[in-house]
């Protein structure tokens, strides 16, 4: 019920900022001025990955909306999420086409449970001139479980949880948030081991970790 009305106030209701809920000026960035101050990105090194930007650190209003956009099916929250990732990324000039940008997969349970992934609709958001959604390209072979629920040496033991179908060219991963990096790492590896062709993978992510991530 709540995904169903979501999905209806979606379609109807003003702008809304993703973090506060506050109304945003049509044609303006996915946040409201005042949520657009939290932005403190930070680039994190990822094995497999040439570049990775995080937009935010996963503290108080950027990790509320977060777990509403997962767990309370606020799914509207993620493409306007997206829109913020995708400015940050063309600020940088990670914006360039023809890129295929591909959401980190979840579980088939997960998918079922939530009736979305989070991480597409961040991607549909944030999608570019010249850029494309990319679907079922990578699948998820084990669900490792929550990520925060997880130690630091579980989170960095999924090599092999991903398999990629062939692919070349640019790619832009996109998730809503990096702990130490694993996941995107494996992700990358899954893609590099089947490519059928050269690949640049980049990585932006919503929110980092204070305290896991590495600059």
């Amino acid at each position: 019920m709540l995904r169903i009305l979501s999905s209806v106030l979606d379609a109807w209701l003003p702008d809304r900022c993703p973090v506060c809920s506050g109304e945003v000026r049509v044609g303006t960035r996915g946040v409201c001025d005042f949520c657009a101050s939290l932005h403190n990105e930070r680039w994190i090194n990822v094995d497999g990955v040439e570049r990775c930007l995080a937009v935010a650190p996963y503290r108080q209003a950027i990790r509320e909306a977060i777990h509403d956009l997962k767990f309370a099916g606020d799914s509207w929250r993620g493409r306007r999420l997206g829109q913020w990732i995708g400015e940050i990324a063309g600020m940088h000039g990670l914006d360039r086409p023809p890129a295929t940008l591909i959401a980190v997969p979840q579980s088939a349970e997960r998918s079922r449970l939530r009736g979305y992934n989070h991480a597409v609709r961040l991607a549909q958001g944030a999608q570019w001139s010249g850029a494309q959604v990319g679907f079922g390209l990578v699948t998820r072979m084990q669900d490792q479980g929550a990520q925060h629920l997880r130690t630091r040496r579980e989170r960095q033991a999924i090599a092999g949880a991903f398999s990629a179908r062939r692919l070349e060219g640019r790619i832009m991963l996109i998730d809503d948030v990096v702990t130490t990096g694993s996941t995107l790492a494996a992700v990358a590896a899954a893609i590099r081991a089947n490519a059928s062709g050269p690949v640049e993978i980049d990585a932006c992510v919503l929110a980092w970790t204070p305290g896991d991530a590495v600059s």
